[in-house]
């Protein structure tokens, strides 16, 4: 059995090798956050990447999170060509494209 076909309008078409088929559903059951599935009506987190020029470029740790929770940054990965948060694109074909809209999709998950 072959990898699914994804169809997005905003990507067009990833297939076969582009798509990585991954257990964030249970992953994200385990935790207990309402994410990890690919369904009609669901929140939809999708990372595209492209395996032969993943890296993450230089990192840094930041402090910017509840609790003064820590975090690592990568301002330069490569391979990253599309993320989408909550069904909205944040970075296309490679190059953040968050400044062009009026509100973040994203917030910071917690346990039900």
């Amino acid at each position: 059995m072959g990898l699914p076909q994804v169809v997005d309008p905003v990507f067009e078409v990833a297939s076969g090798d582009g798509v990585v088929p991954v257990a964030a559903g249970e992953l994200a059951d385990v935790v207990g956050i309402e994410r990890g599935y690919l369904e009609v009506g669901r929140p939809a987190d999708v990372v595209v990447l492209d395996y032969d020029r993943l890296d993450p470029g230089p990192t840094r740790r930041v402090r910017d999170m509840p609790a003064d929770g820590e975090r690592l940054i990568a301002d330069a990965p490569r391979g990253i060509d599309a993320v989408i948060v909550n069904g909205v694109p944040i970075r296309r074909d490679g190059a953040w494209c968050i400044d062009e809209l009026e509100h973040r999709p994203g917030s910071i998950l917690a346990p039900r």
